[in-house]
């Protein structure tokens, strides 16, 4: 398995660890078709056959979001070994890489990932809806709209309630500004507010907006 490289792996994880933000997308291209890699740091690293994760790994079509797969665990060596024959044969499916052909796909796959793949945390284009959309449908809460991809407003959460992982892993994808602003003007207590998404572009508020409005509901 020492032949599955991902040494990048490593360095986008530094780099989350630095941005203190755990999600990150990256562009790829496979067999002249247009996809999404969605890497999301594992704080908590997870042990596998003793071996340490700290990154999981999903891939997203970019035409259509609703078909993707993973997430995955991932280190700079690859796939946990007890999992690789059910992921290599999900990729194959999702990737339409044929079986027909044989021999060790895997290798040049993860090169071409290595390749393709940022080693520092990116956010996806303000102008890129797909990109956003796929940022959304991994950061997805029960019964929510992968469509809810612009920010109209800042809400404060009911007392004792903070806001959820998967709101701040979305705001600081789609809206790092906003969430700059947040954490600033709360430094204290910056957890007690979540982030409301509408899948509506004209409801979409600058930062600025959003923030006066908060100082007005305060």
């Amino acid at each position: 398995m020492n032949n599955f490289n991902l040494p990048k792996i490593d360095d986008l994880f530094r780099s989350m660890k630095q941005e203190n933000q755990y999600i990150s997308i990256s562009d790829f291209n496979y067999k002249k078709k247009k996809y999404f890699m969605i890497f999301k740091g594992i704080k908590d690293q997870v042990i596998v056959q003793h071996k340490n994760y700290k990154m999981s790994l999903e891939f997203y079509s970019a035409n259509s979001i609703d078909q993707h797969i993973g997430p995955y665990l991932i280190d700079k060596y690859g796939f946990p070994k007890n999992e690789l024959k059910d992921i290599q044969n999900e990729i194959r499916k999702f990737f339409k890489i044929d079986y027909l052909n044989g021999g060790p796909f895997l290798p040049t796959f993860l090169s071409k990932i290595n390749i393709q793949m940022d080693d520092k945390v990116t956010n996806p284009n303000e102008n890129n809806e797909s990109a956003r959309k796929a940022i959304s449908s991994s950061c997805l809460e029960e019964q929510a709209d992968i469509n809810k991809i612009y920010c109209y407003a800042i809400r404060k959460n009911q007392a004792g309630h903070k806001r959820t992982e998967k709101n701040t892993l979305k705001a600081k994808a789609l809206e790092p500004e906003l969430y700059d602003l947040l954490t600033s003007n709360t430094p204290d207590n910056s957890e007690i507010f979540s982030f409301c998404f509408s899948s509506e572009k004209s409801d979409k508020k600058t930062p600025e907006e959003i923030i006066l409005q908060l100082k007005k509901e305060s």
